[in-house]
């Protein structure tokens, strides 16, 4: 890769990474497909850690498979956990019930942070770029461009 498209590879990639946020989700069950922070009942924590032999935390972030007003079935993906083992891919559908979710939230891009993510890589590429483009020669030959005497 050369050093010119380095930095607009690195802005292509903060500007697909984006910045999410979790906002409450009102009253009703989400859709499917929709991605969601739940924080879960103590009670649901150790059911879950029973089920499938890992502790989680308060809040388990997945997709939502199915939903109804008074159940949740949720696709988690573990991997962040098992990075660099044979687990990394490894996925659960949890099943919870109502009482079980103290807060349920929706993930959404929020795009002021993620503009001004963007806008510090786009900073920071450019002085970086500069500091590698202004320690070049001049064009001048040593000797101030006049030839050697015969």
């Amino acid at each position: 890769m050369s050093l010119r498209a380095l930095p607009l590879t690195l802005c292509a990639a903060v500007a697909l990474s984006g910045c999410y946020t979790y906002t409450p989700l009102g009253e009703g069950p989400p859709p499917a497909g929709q991605a969601v922070r739940l924080h879960l009942s103590s009670q649901a924590v150790e059911r879950i850690t029973e089920a499938t032999g890992i502790a989680p935390a308060r809040a388990v972030s997945g997709t939502v498979v199915a939903a109804t007003p008074d159940s949740l079935a949720l696709d988690v993906w573990w991997g962040n956990r098992f990075a660099g083992t044979p687990f990394a891919e490894r996925r659960d559908t949890l099943s919870l019930g109502r009482p079980e979710i103290l807060e349920l939230r929706a993930r959404s891009l929020s795009r002021t942070k993620t503009a001004l993510l963007i806008g510090g890589a786009v900073v920071s590429t450019a002085v970086l770029f500069r500091s590698f483009d202004g320690g070049g020669s001049s064009g001048t030959p040593p000797g101030g461009g006049i030839p050697p005497a015969p």
